[in-house]
């Protein structure tokens, strides 16, 4: 043991997780294996599987985030007017703007952690396509829905992503992965961050954010690695079958 207290697992997010993996993978007819064994360094290839927008929830939360960040930008230009959440956010952006790249990781990391951990449930929410409420078994959250009813491990992650992404982090730089947790034994996503290495005399790390506040560095023994996303791509980690 660690000694490190975890949120739980994401024991009804991981079949969320399981399914859109199928998919990706069905999409493109291939066929795998194993995944990508955790001790080795994070694989950050720069070759993708899939374009975002080939995946509908995936692409439906970065949809609902762009409408939403005017609430954000609405803060930022009048904060006497911003209250609750918004005030918050507004001001980690602004202390952000004088950090370095590793200061506003790490206080993105922190805020995010703050808030509550959620189970996703069956919820009904205003589906402005139909008009109507639909109910969401399980759906990518965005930062504003996070903010008002929390999450669970897929949704901390995604929250961290877009805050970074507020902040001005380059979406080339950050992957939202989804990992199978051998302890645990199940699905478990974090956010991935591609940073300048420091005396480790490589070019470049990989730091893993967890929801424990705690910043882990590849190579990483408790994680296979199965998918990653960002905005633009989705990336698959199994190796293929022999030929």
């Amino acid at each position: 043991m660690d000694g490190r207290v975890r949120y739980p697992a994401c024991r009804s997010g991981h079949t969320g997780f399981s399914i859109l993996a199928a998919v990706v993978f069905a999409m493109h007819a291939i066929v795998f294996s194993s995944f990508v064994n955790a001790a080795d360094a994070y694989p950050w290839n720069d070759t993708p599987l899939a374009e975002a927008s080939g995946l509908p929830s995936w692409s439906n939360a970065l949809e609902r985030h762009t409408r939403q960040r005017s609430k954000i930008s609405a803060c930022l230009a009048h904060e006497k007017s911003c209250t609750g959440r918004y005030r918050a956010v507004a001001h980690i952006l602004e202390r952000a703007r004088e950090l370095t790249q590793e200061g506003r990781i790490k206080l993105a990391h922190r805020y995010i952690n703050r808030l509550r951990y959620n189970i996703d449930r069956p919820r009904r929410v205003w589906n402005e396509a139909t008009d109507k409420k639909t109910v969401y078994r399980n759906r990518w959250a965005t930062l504003d829905e996070f903010l008002t009813h929390g999450g669970d491990c897929e949704d901390y992650a995604v929250a961290k992503y877009f805050l970074l992404r507020e902040m001005g982090m380059s979406a080339d730089r950050l992957r939202v992965v989804i990992t199978f947790e051998r302890r645990g034994r199940n699905h478990h996503a974090l956010l991935a961050v591609r940073m300048p290495a420091e005396g480790s005399g490589k070019a470049e790390d990989v730091w893993l954010l967890e929801s424990d506040n705690s910043i882990d560095r590849i190579p990483h023994e408790g994680y296979r690695f199965v998918y990653a996303l960002n905005e633009h791509h989705v990336w698959d980690h199994a190796e293929p079958l022999d030929t």
